[in-house]
């Protein structure tokens, strides 16, 4: 059971156990009656309930500062604690959100002013305890998917734009080992998609491997489709294949090795 309309977006999962989100936002009790889609930012701490992925033994909630989470990263066991990755974006502060009138809430929502964060949970001692690992605004990301579940040390990250509308405006690379990122920024005009990892055929280490993504030029429509080194995004892509259509911006984006169908 939940106290009122939640509104989660993402989960985790680790070798042993699933972390389910509630947190701060939900839906308004007016928009529910009028059947809409309105949210409200609710005084209220931001819990993660930690769940056996084999339905056995009790749910164990941990409560945490107020903030939002999207989209998480990873999520692994490391001794009594389940560690947990993702942006947590704080409302409130990315866009000017009282100039939209009584959609204020769901514009700062939506404007994605995340940085990527660490959650520890306890499972003993019930504590959770979080930090940010970066100060970077960025959103949307992306990892080996070999290592879901798994401690990772890379991740890809959306650079998010400083505007009300959302744009990519490129990304970053995390080597969370070392508490290092380079990034990667568009020309001028050209806008990306979410970047995936691909893995380099025959690849032994996390980040041996290639990271692709469609971008587009909000003014010509001209799309690409392109590849950078994992290791080297800063140095630019590796190949950029035109495309003969336009591609229209879109959020996600995954990769998928023809070897697993």
């Amino acid at each position: 059971e939940l106290p009122g309309p939640r509104l989660p977006h993402d989960m985790a999962f680790t070798q042993n156990y699933f972390v389910l989100h509630d947190l701060p936002v939900v839906f308004t009790e007016q928009a529910l009656k009028q059947h809409q889609w309105s949210i409200e930012i609710a005084n209220q701490p931001t819990r993660f309930g930690v769940v056996p992925r084999n339905c056995k033994g009790e749910v164990k909630w941990f409560e945490t500062d107020p903030c939002y989470i999207y989209h998480v990263i990873n999520a692994w066991e490391e001794g009594d604690e389940i560690v947990m990755l993702g942006c947590k974006m704080v409302p409130n502060v990315h866009v000017n959100g009282a100039a939209y009138g009584p959609y204020r809430a769901m514009v700062e929502v939506l404007a994605l002013n995340a940085v990527p964060s660490e959650w520890r949970m306890n499972l003993k001692t019930g504590k959770c305890t979080t930090h940010d690992l970066d100060d970077a605004i960025g959103e949307f990301p992306s990892i080996n998917l070999d290592v879901s579940g798994q401690q990772n040390r890379y991740a890809y990250v959306q650079a998010i734009a400083k505007t009300d509308t959302l744009k990519f405006e490129g990304f970053y690379r995390y080597d969370f080992k070392q508490g290092s990122k380079t990034a990667y920024f568009y020309e001028p005009g050209m806008c990306g998609s979410e970047v995936a990892f691909a893995p380099r055929i025959g690849a032994t280490e996390e980040d041996d491997g290639y990271v692709v993504g469609l971008c587009s030029h909000e003014g010509t429509g001209e799309s690409e489709f392109r590849i950078w080194d994992a290791r080297a995004i800063d140095k630019g892509p590796l190949a950029r294949v035109h495309l003969p259509v336009r591609v229209p911006a879109g959020f996600h984006a995954t990769w998928a090795d023809a070897r697993d169908w």
